[in-house]
């Protein structure tokens, strides 16, 4: 097994589209059983939820955040199979925190799965009850925008849900918040903000309804300690096998802190980033959060040829 200074990062909500995958599934045997043990353990056809639903169908957060979860796991099969390396460390944004942790060694699949089915409907529950918005706010830096947020927490629900990188922010809360935001984030200079197609306003206080119900499945899952160190959003640093389930069940209510956990890696020696999942959304930050960097991504079949000869060349 050949270490290198890599780290296995892995997409969330968002990045899933219609077809994602299918031509790892149409190439490796592994794939396919992955696809037939989820559908076993959660008793619907995942083969079909990811290749026949429609984009609106698979935007609906009880369908994308398993599906994203099921190919990028896929994905991460087939790397550890083709390729004889073990990652330093892993990470995932929001949803790609459970990628990770089984990448990392640190949870079983069936456990994990099952764990990401919970979360999915909670969320959702939680946002036909707490109606919310979401929209990443360009061009503008972060201090600018905690400043703004923060005098507005005092009329509004509204709070930050992502620090992706220094110029892009994610805000979240209550759709009379949202708007409001948007438009003094404008008048003091935002570039541009985008509304994310999503169904509520996750990372925010409008999910603390689901925190406690979310802690008891979390506590349900026995984790494992492993070699492989791991990354998390609420910290955006390292963090200890025994803080893992607390992190994750913070996760719903608090920040990611994205751009902190990059520069952290980079911080511990980590040189390579390699982005396993649906599109290049991560890959794409790391130009801003780590330029310096090899900055690779595994999402097509045609991309294991190009990771072959990249990795073969930093060995």
């Amino acid at each position: 097994m050949i270490i290198l200074n890599i780290s296995f990062l892995f997409p969330g909500q968002g990045s899933q589209y219609s077809n994602m995958g299918k031509d790892f599934y149409d190439n490796f045997l592994i794939v396919k059983r992955i696809f037939e043990e989820a559908s076993d353990i959660l008793h619907k056809n995942i083969f079909s939820l990811i290749f026949k639903s429609s984009e609106k169908e698979l935007e609906k957060t009880e369908n994308s955040q398993l599906s994203i979860f099921i190919v990028s796991v896929s994905l991460f099969k087939v790397f550890e199979k083709h390729f004889n390396i073990l990652p330093n460390v892993c990470a995932g944004l929001s949803l790609g925190e459970y990628s990770a942790l089984l990448a990392a060694k640190k949870i079983f699949f069936k456990d994990t799965l099952l764990l990401v089915e919970k979360r999915a409907k909670l969320m959702s529950l939680s946002c036909k009850k707490n109606r919310g918005a979401m929209s990443a706010v360009l061009g503008l830096e972060s201090k600018k925008i905690e400043e703004i947020i923060d005098k507005l927490k005092k009329s509004y629900k509204i709070w930050i849900a992502n620090y992706n990188t220094e110029y892009q922010i994610v805000i979240s809360g209550s759709l009379d918040g949202i708007k409001e935001a948007e438009k003094l984030l404008l008048e003091e200079g935002a570039k541009k903000i985008v509304s994310i197609k999503v169904e509520g306003a996750f990372h925010s206080g409008l999910m603390k309804d689901i925190e406690k119900d979310f802690k008891k499945e979390v506590d349900k899952v026995e984790f494992k300690n492993s070699d492989v160190g791991i990354v998390m959003n609420v910290t955006g640093d390292y963090v200890e096998f025994k803080d893992i389930k607390k992190c994750l069940v913070k996760q719903i209510t608090n920040s990611v802190r994205w751009k902190d956990s990059i520069f952290n890696m980079v911080k511990k020696g980590v040189e390579i980033f390699l982005e396993i999942g649906p599109k290049k959304t991560l890959t794409n930050m790391n130009k801003k959060n780590a330029p310096e960097c090899k900055n690779l991504n595994l999402e097509k079949v045609s991309d294991l040829d190009i990771l072959e000869k990249e990795l073969k060349s930093l060995c």
